[in-house]
């Protein structure tokens, strides 16, 4: 660590994989996402019958209530995921603004990164509408 720190080499991708909670964060949601998928498509398919809502074990209806709470879900992890990505987005863009100016830099931003910095602070502001208005959702009990 002493050396990474000074310098002298780079830590290994697994070790900065497990000290950065935001990747480790975004790869969870990516795998409940494609678990939620394949869940979805064996229901669909008929590969799994047996859930215990309704009437009877394994009641169409059931199927169609538990397909339905797995893609909210899904949207839900998707929306969180876009959110994180525009964060991060916007914060290279930041830090790539910054080191155009002084004193690290010329002082003169290029227009290239004030676009880049405008468009991300769109994409941020549309990925945190969408979170807000699930969560406004889940709220009012419609989820």
């Amino acid at each position: 660590m002493r050396q990474w720190c000074a310098g002298q080499g780079k830590p290994p991708t697994s070790i900065f994989r497990a000290l950065s909670p935001r990747l480790t964060r975004g790869e969870n949601l990516r795998r409940l996402i494609e678990s939620n998928e394949k869940l979805i498509a064996a229901m669909q398919d008929g590969r799994i019958t047996g859930l215990g809502y309704g009437r009877e074990l394994g009641d169409h209806q059931s199927v169609a209530i538990e397909i339905d709470r797995l893609r909210k879900r899904n949207e839900e992890h998707l929306a969180l995921l876009r959110l994180e990505e525009a964060f991060q987005r916007q914060q290279e863009a930041y830090f790539n603004l910054n080191e155009q100016l002084l004193p690290i830099g010329n002082g003169l931003p290029k227009n290239e990164s004030i676009s880049e910095m405008g468009a991300a602070q769109e994409e941020f502001r549309a990925a945190q509408a969408e979170v807000d208005r699930i969560a406004k959702e889940i709220g009012a009990g419609k989820r």
